[in-house]
């Protein structure tokens, strides 16, 4: 029986063994060498292009989450307004989790569900809809959730998962 060639690695400058007119496993381990070597100069002339659709790749999918962080802080400033009544609600909760950030709370008709937006200026972003028909006590407990969300640094874990996903945006675990 032939030993297989991962067993038969001999340089390549060496002889072809022929016995009987058959090849031995030698000849197999130059072709694949041959072959690979070929694969080896493809994708070394490929890599510069690979290189830089990469690059394409990261600044559009960055320039996507720098957009999309820009409308959230364009929401927050132009089409949401300040609630007294919630921010009274909101120290309250900082006050009892011991919470020392100042974190602002504002209503907008233009979001279908509370959000927490920013982490050096944070601002709980509360639909209408909730601000206005849930009772009192549901609407605390919507606050404490996102107090939550930044007493567990999430802001934090979600600019790294934005990081690795604009950085690995070709690999499809990544999405």
């Amino acid at each position: 029986w032939p030993r297989p060639t991962f067993l038969a690695l001999r340089p390549h400058g060496l002889a072809l063994d022929v016995v009987g007119g058959v090849a031995t496993d030698a000849v197999v381990f130059q072709a694949v060498t041959t072959e690979g070597r070929d694969l080896a100069a493809l994708v070394g002339g490929a890599l510069p292009w690979l290189v830089a659709l990469w690059i394409v790749g990261v600044i559009v999918v960055g320039w996507r989450a720098l957009r999309e962080w820009h409308h959230l802080v364009q929401l927050a400033r132009r089409w949401a307004v300040a609630s007294p009544e919630l921010e009274t609600m909101m120290h309250a909760l900082n006050r009892r989790f011991g919470f020392m950030r100042k974190v602002r709370v504002l209503v907008s008709t233009r979001v279908d569900t509370p959000m927490l937006i920013g982490w050096l200026k944070p601002v709980v972003l509360l639909p209408t809809a909730v601000a206005l028909g849930f009772p009192r006590q549901q609407v605390e407990l919507i606050l404490a959730h996102e107090l939550g969300h930044l007493r567990r640094y999430d802001h934090l874990v979600n600019l790294a998962q934005a990081l690795l996903e604009t950085l690995l945006f070709y690999h499809p675990v990544g999405h």
